[in-house]
């Protein structure tokens, strides 16, 4: 699980969806923006209850994907902030590493 100074805000969430560029693939679409270079980089991600109805099994889903973004999270620039809506709730941990490790390879 990400460390809280490595997670988005409500505030910093709802600036993303105003003005972030997106990118979207079958398993989830990302919002993000790329900021000042001194400032953390932040992750969050959102389960809908259109994907799952029970509270326990998103936030599992949410936990599967802070854990599967921890080994890309070092290649993330500085004042990266984005945040992952999960599309589906049939998805592996290693589809999610492998979908993560191609956006990342764009994004930089």
């Amino acid at each position: 699980m990400l460390p809280k100074k490595n997670r988005a805000t409500k505030q910093e969430i709802e600036s993303l969806f105003k003005k972030g560029s997106v990118f979207s693939n079958p398993f989830f679409f990302l919002k993000y923006t790329k900021n000042e270079e001194n400032k953390p980089k932040k992750v969050s991600f959102i389960v809908p209850k259109k994907v799952e109805k029970l509270a326990n099994r998103r936030n599992s889903l949410k936990r599967m994907g802070y854990n599967a973004i921890l080994p890309f999270f070092h290649k993330l620039p500085h004042g990266f902030e984005g945040v992952f809506t999960l599309k589906q709730k049939e998805v592996s941990k290693s589809n999610l590493q492998n979908e993560f490790e191609k956006i990342f390879n764009k994004i930089n």
